[in-house]
């Protein structure tokens, strides 16, 4: 978990929030509620939509050896940890770079612990602002002059977003009360501006309701997120990525999602010998899932205000 967000009045329902109820299970919730979580996210999760319908591009994510020494550690990683940490590890910077006149200002909302500031390798030029709800101890670790951290909420779009041109999430989204507010308010900052941005969020798919159970407000299926994409809007471009599949969703059930069921906690992780090995090749069997419904996460990359389209086909390093 990256980050946590709360409003001081919760209500169960917004119309601000993709799934429209705001349940949140970062929270001690009483047997009714967490009743409602599993109720209003599978209800929610059930409701989809053909990505047909969406006039985006959609791509699988594909793993590649030559990064998995850079996903670390993987003995004690889930299918969706190593899968996210791959994504990071193969971006293409350099085409990013091309596409935001040469450097990169990043801000990073939600960053938690602020590790994903590593994967960007920043040059003398560049900087990355993480922020977040609480301020967390392993900020110091990753502090250098180029990466600074800020306790600010989700929604102080117009005291992070300044000058910067890439804007990240990492398994926050799902934790924000008011997730489509928030897309919205960076929409209208960035246009009013006429300020080049790329948004980078990876979420949650509906599988993580299964595997994940009590994590976060919810999870995300496509017609979740083609409501992301209109509260973005007006938007040069965008691209759907599909990260994982049935095989990643299976093997974290199996080895960690049964063993949370039966506070089994010792065996998490070491209930399979080799499982570095084993969790490296159902993620490398995904690579040809093609159904996107059975996604483990999903990956949404989108542009304000940039002189060309992005190209998929350049995202990731080959």
């Amino acid at each position: 978990m990256e980050s946590l967000s709360r409003n001081s009045s919760p209500r169960f329902f917004s119309k601000w929030s993709s799934s429209y109820h705001c349940v949140n299970s970062d929270y001690p919730l009483r047997f009714h509620e967490k009743l409602l979580y599993f109720v209003f996210n599978f209800l929610n999760n059930s409701i989809d939509l053909y990505f047909d319908r969406m006039k985006g591009v959609q791509v699988h994510f594909l793993l590649d050896s030559k990064k998995t020494d850079i996903v670390n550690p993987v003995e004690n990683s889930s299918p969706n940890r190593y899968l996210c940490n791959a994504f990071w590890s193969s971006l293409n910077f350099k085409y990013l770079r091309t596409l935001l006149s040469g450097h990169l200002s990043v801000v990073d909302v939600g960053c938690g612990t602020g590790i994903y500031s590593k994967y960007f390798e920043l040059g003398t030029d560049e900087n990355y602002l993480g922020v977040d709800l609480f301020e967390s101890k392993e900020w110091q670790k990753y502090k250098v002059p180029q990466i600074e951290f800020k306790v600010l909420s989700y929604l102080d779009v117009d005291q992070y977003l300044t000058q910067k041109n890439v804007l990240i999430t990492q398994s926050a989204l799902e934790h924000f009360t008011e997730d489509l507010l928030f897309i919205k308010k960076i929409g209208e900052y960035v246009t009013k501006r006429n300020q080049e941005l790329i948004q980078i969020h990876l979420i949650p798919a509906r599988s993580g309701l299964r595997t994940g159970l009590l994590h976060g407000i919810r999870q995300y299926n496509l017609r979740t997120i083609k409501n992301i994409f209109k509260s973005a809007a007006p938007l040069d471009s965008y691209v759907l990525i599909s990260l994982g599949g049935r095989n990643s969703n299976r093997f974290h059930w199996k080895f960690i999602t049964r063993h949370q069921i039966f506070h089994q906690y010792e065996k998490i992780f070491s209930d399979k010998k080799n499982y570095a090995e084993a969790l490296k090749a159902v993620c490398y069997q995904d690579n040809s899932e093609r159904n996107l419904r059975k996604a483990t996460f999903y990956g949404l990359i989108f542009s304000h205000n940039l002189q060309m389209p992005l190209r998929p086909e350049q995202l990731f390093t080959s």
